[in-house]
């Protein structure tokens, strides 16, 4: 029963009737005051998952203890009692990404300052020369850049690194080409926009490499809902067609089935990632061992707990079983390097 206050007016807002008690007696709707802030409509949509005798828990624990059980009775009609595919994707997902992005912001280092920093001195000090082109005055600045450079070999020598060079200019365009081949508009765009590209990040964070990797790899990360969204489908895909023949041979049976595996998975992920948070604010020795190999575990869960989710679902046993799961396996694998490439290659141009 919802906590919002009964409304004065007796009339029903939904079919107009007069309500007597709290709910329509011809259509059943509650005559509350539905007005609300948005801060208390998501308020409300986390209590309704969430709160003790809710679909989420009945969904989760059934997950928990027979992987597969969900989606079959699903696909039985038995509906009532568990949260449906999408809505238990959306929570579960955007849950875990918010936590995940919040973890990853508050975990960042604190950037080097400008004086310790010799790629963005070295950039600036390059920035000065070109302005002062023509001018006695680069002497001076040639001079300051040998001695930054200096003060750079020095402390690589001192921290024990192999090599003395630093990369103080970042450089992703494409190596010189013989420009009497032929090439195509997209060769000629995309090496353009790499250049270009190189050249925004080069002045952004003026020459420091290791800053421009880091936030190229936070917006990255930014892009991990794309990667997983994008391959939900496929993962359908790949189990219609190793089961095509089978009872669930329908393209929908197994998309309800992925939607669930994934939404189940966020939690578990959700779950790790909080616990791994917690361990990590105690900072205390032993945990972290215990917490080491539970992290093994946490490893090897999802892929145990596909397998047994095949075998419940589509009732399948013995090598065709295996070879069904390897297979998928596999199919995932390579799925999954190509739309991270596919993503990587996207976000740095654009």
């Amino acid at each position: 029963m919802s906590h919002k206050k009964l409304r004065e007016e007796k009339n029903c807002l939904n079919c107009g009737q007069t309500v007597s008690e709290r709910f329509c007696s011809h259509c059943g709707q509650e005559n509350l005051d539905w007005r609300d802030s948005a801060f208390h409509m998501v308020l409300h949509y986390f209590q309704d998952l969430v709160h003790y005798d809710g679909k989420f828990w009945q969904t989760f624990r059934l997950f928990l203890l027979k992987p597969g059980q969900v989606p079959s009775a699903y696909m039985a009609g038995k509906r009532k009692r568990h949260l449906d595919p999408i809505r238990f994707y959306v929570f579960a997902s955007t849950v875990f990404f918010l936590f995940f992005f919040f973890v990853a912001e508050s975990g960042k280092e604190i950037s080097k300052t400008t004086a310790e920093n010799f790629e963005k001195r070295l950039y600036q000090l390059e920035q000065e020369r070109k302005f002062l082109a023509q001018s006695p005055d680069t002497l001076l600045v040639d001079s300051l850049i040998r001695g930054i450079h200096q003060l750079a070999m020095e402390e690589d020598s001192l921290a024990g690194n192999v090599s003395s060079k630093r990369n103080f200019e970042l450089d992703f365009s494409a190596p010189n080409q013989n420009h009497e081949i032929n090439e195509g508009w997209l060769s000629r765009f995309l090496e353009e926009r790499l250049k270009k590209r190189s050249e925004e990040m080069n002045t952004i964070h003026q020459g420091d490499g290791g800053s421009a990797f880091k936030a190229f790899g936070i917006e990255l990360l930014h892009k991990l809902p794309q990667l997983f969204f994008l391959s939900l489908p496929f993962f359908a895909f790949f189990l219609f067609v190793l089961y095509f023949r089978s009872v669930r041979g329908r393209y929908v049976s197994n998309f309800i089935f992925s939607v669930y595996h994934y939404a189940y998975l966020f939690s578990i992920a959700l779950g790790y990632a909080l616990l791994s948070w917690i361990v990590k604010l105690l900072a205390h020795p032993a945990l972290d061992t215990i917490w080491g190999w539970s992290t093994v575990v946490f490893i090897l869960y999802p892929f145990v707990y596909l397998f047994l989710s095949m075998r419940r679902f589509y009732n399948d046993s013995g090598w065709t079983l295996w070879l069904r799961y390897l297979t998928l396996l596999f199919l995932i694998f390579i799925l999954m390097i190509v739309l991270f490439v596919c993503i990587t290659f996207v976000t740095f141009l654009f």
